[in-house]
Order: C-alpha cells, then structure tokens, then sequence
C-alpha cells in the first residue's frame, strides 16, 4: 500500500484543526488514540479518537474514520481513499440574544493510490439560535491544493488551486406560519476565479393541511480553468477553457393532507444554466497548461441547458401498513448552445421542450399475524 504524505495523514490534518481551535479561543485540542491499521483487508481504515478540553473544562468527545471510497462504495481497489473528522462544541446556556451556539471544525481528506491528494479541506462554522428562535449560520471553508486525476476524466493529473469560501445561512422562526431562509455565498481561487450563489426560500402553512415551498436561486462564476467534459486536442490531451457560467433555479415544491391515510405531494423545478468558454489552453502530461487554438467552429463547449422538471405523488394508506401509490413525472431537457439569449427568452424556451412523461402505481399490502 502507498502511504499517503504527512501533510495529508489524518494526525497532521487534525493538528491544522487543533491550531485553528487553538487560535479561535475554543480551547486545546488533543489526539489522544490513533490505531493505524490502513490493510485493504480493514475498509474503514485508520481509527482515530480525539477530544477537545475548553477553558471551562468541558470535555467534547470526538471520533473519525479514514475510509476507503469510490462512488460505487467500499470494495478492495478503491479510486481513491481518505476519511473526514468533525469536532463540536456547544452551549446551551447562552447570553442574550442568543439561546445556544455550536462552533464546529471539520476536515476532509483524500488521496489516490499514487499519494497524490484529491481533496483536502479545512471548515470552521459558528451556528447561532437568538431568543426569538431566528437561526444564523456562517461557514468558513478552505480547500488547499488538490489534484483531478483518471477517475475524473483526466490524461495526467491536473492541479486544482487553493480556494476560499464563505456562506451565511439566516432563517426565521420555524414556529410561525411562514419560515423564511436566505443563504448566500462567495468564493475565490488562487487563479482567479470568483463565484457568487444566492438562495431564497420560504415555507408558508397555508392551513392544517397545505404547505408549499417556493425557493429562488442564482449563481454566477467568473473567470474559472475549467475542462469541458470529453473535449479533448488533437494530441489526444485535455482541452481546458477559462469558463463563465450562470445559473437560474425556480421551485416549488408542495403537500396537502386530506386525512391521515390520503395526501398528494407535488414538485416543479426550472433550471436554467448557461456557460462560455475562452482562452483555450492544453494540459500536458507533465501536468502545466498552455495556450491552444482551439477551433470552435469544429465542435462549440459552450452550453444553455433548459430543464423542467415536475412530480405529483398520491399516497394512500388504506389500511395500516398496506400503501397505495400513484406517481406522474414530466421531464424536459434541452442544450441549443447560445450562451447570449436573455433570461426572459430561456425561461419561455423551458416550457416549449420536448417532454418526457412516466405513470407509475405501486401497491403494498402488508401481512401480518
């Protein structure tokens, strides 16, 4: 087995959080177990225990797991293995405003069998409830320098830069008829990039038995490297581009009860994204890029992807444990490409693709003595 570097093993990541802790006025972080048994015949790999001892002397236990994982799940030759720790500290008792908080640190890590690190990221997020039961979220998250390699599509390895983020979360009383929730987001890369996203949603009880759920949601990224998915140059390398894409999400989702037994769900989405890509440039195998004249006229990466998406579920219990369903979902997808048409236009085009619909019943009885 190939032993990952000590900047990524478990012990040195969870140092990175034991200083952050440190620093933050927590209190001391500690490593106390650490079993290192990383065999394939042991999917769950190293074993570590830990536990925080804050200035008020409260103890906070804590446990994690290096684990061996691809997308298919644990299995002997994993693409990729690695593990995530999280430690939390919460008051119950707090000063006004505040009822209670919780202050969480988090890492992840992850390396291919070559001990080239996949992803690595470091979390710190402070959570408050006020007394009037309004909530506040705020993350702070850094992903340090990791490497896109062959499970991603990639001829070579290609090394992604260091890049920061930071996301507020605020929600209204979840006790009242209407629950508000707003959650912004910036991030930035060493290279350039930039990113906003912006999320909007509400939960309005309309009576006993109706709930709905709008939500509104828009992001932008700027100036992103990014690989359009299988396009590749005439060396048989990867083509990147620096890439600008918008995204716009509509939905709203839904239930209402008629009795105990009988109630109807439905969901309906809009997703709208639209992407452009230019200086063009090639990935070496020695993992630099360079500039490249791609011809676009050949074949065009830029996209406008339209998809609409809606489900209504009926669900009837007609007797105790024996269910009765009845499922309808329409489906519509379509790409044209042109990065410039307006929002307006794209939105009106969503509702004229081709569409795709499906029924399903599903009946369950169940026997019992």
């Amino acid at each position: 087995m190939v032993e990952p570097p000590r900047s990524l093993r478990p012990a040195r990541l969870l140092e990175r959080a034991g200083e952050v802790a440190h620093q933050a006025g927590i209190g001391e972080f500690l490593v106390v177990r650490r079993l290192a048994d990383s065999s394939l015949t042991n999917p769950l790999g190293d074993i570590f225990d830990s536990y925080i001892i804050a200035d008020d002397g409260t103890t906070f236990i804590n446990n994690g797991t290096v684990a061996l994982n691809n997308d298919l799940g644990f299995y002997n030759r994993a693409n990729e293995h690695g593990g995530a720790a999280q430690l939390t500290y919460k008051q119950d008792e707090a000063a006004d405003p505040v009822r209670r908080y919780f202050i969480s640190l988090l890492a992840n890590y992850r390396w291919n069998w070559d001990a080239k690190p996949t992803a690595t990221s470091l979390e710190f997020e402070p959570t408050w409830e006020f007394r009037n039961f309004w909530n506040a979220k705020l993350n702070f998250y850094h992903e340090f320098a990791a490497y896109d390699d062959a499970s991603r599509g990639i001829i070579g390895l290609y090394r992604r830069p260091d890049a920061n983020r930071v996301t507020t979360i605020f929600s209204t009383d979840p006790r009242e008829a209407v629950l508000t929730s707003l959650t912004a987001s910036y991030t930035t890369a060493a290279n350039g990039m930039s990113s906003v996203l912006a999320i909007l949603s509400a939960t309005a009880r309309v009576s006993s038995s109706v709930e709905l759920v709008p939500s509104l949601g828009y992001g932008a990224t700027r100036d992103e490297v990014a690989w359009p998915l299988f396009y590749y140059t005439t060396n048989g390398l990867n083509l990147f581009g620096v890439r600008d894409v918008d995204q716009y999400d509509v939905a709203l989702r839904g239930t209402v009860t008629f009795t105990r037994a009988v109630s109807l769900q439905f969901f309906t989405q809009v997703f709208l994204a639209q992407g452009r890509y230019r200086d063009f440039r090639e990935l070496s195998l020695s993992g630099g890029l360079t500039p490249y004249a791609y011809d676009r006229s050949v074949r065009n990466p830029d996209f406008n992807e339209k998809a609409l998406n809606a489900n209504l579920v009926f669900r009837w219990e007609y007797r105790p444990g024996s269910t009765f369903y009845l499922v309808w979902t329409q489906a519509r997808y379509g790409d044209n490409g042109l990065y410039d048409r307006s929002l307006g236009r794209n939105l009106s085009d969503a509702f004229r693709l081709p569409m795709d619909n499906v029924l399903l019943a599903k009946i369950t009885y169940w026997w019992s003595r």
